[in-house]
């Protein structure tokens, strides 16, 4: 086992995806969702629909969650970036299933699931921040040049 797998990594794109359903509503997160589950797909090496299920499953549980939670409170942003992590990782496992043929999860690839949806959720009002001052620098930058 190499140290990549042993690591857990931060899920950018979930938190992305839960940023923009903040900030730009759920149409804008599903075609980033979409969009981005298309272009892994084509460019992993495993069967086509994979990551497209994995990603439209972390929306279904941010529309979810979006309902009973929060997302403008730093708690409310950390559970729902945990929960998209944690879904989309889980979600690969029927999309393995049901569109690859022979392919299998790495050994303890669960148990790396929830270390990453915690790491991810931890940061996840960090990550809110730095897009919103990124978005912010952007705007500003765009008004100074009319």
């Amino acid at each position: 086992m190499g140290l990549g797998s042993a690591v857990p990594n931060i899920d950018v794109v979930a938190l992305i995806m839960c940023y923009m359903f903040l900030r730009g509503g759920a149409v804008s997160s599903a075609v980033f969702a979409m969009g981005l589950g298309l272009v892994a797909d084509i460019y992993s090496g495993g069967g086509h629909g994979i990551f497209l299920l994995s990603y439209l499953f972390a929306l279904g549980g941010i529309l979810v969650a979006a309902i009973f939670l929060d997302l403008y409170h730093p708690k409310g942003q950390i559970f729902v970036v945990f929960l998209a992590v944690l879904i989309r990782r889980l979600g690969l496992v029927p999309g393995l299933e049901a569109f690859s043929s022979g392919q299998s999860l790495p050994e303890g690839y669960i148990t790396m699931s929830v270390a990453a949806s915690v790491l991810s959720g931890l940061l996840a009002p960090f990550g809110f921040y730095l897009l919103d001052k990124l978005k912010t620098s952007i705007s500003g930058e765009m008004a100074g040049e009319s």
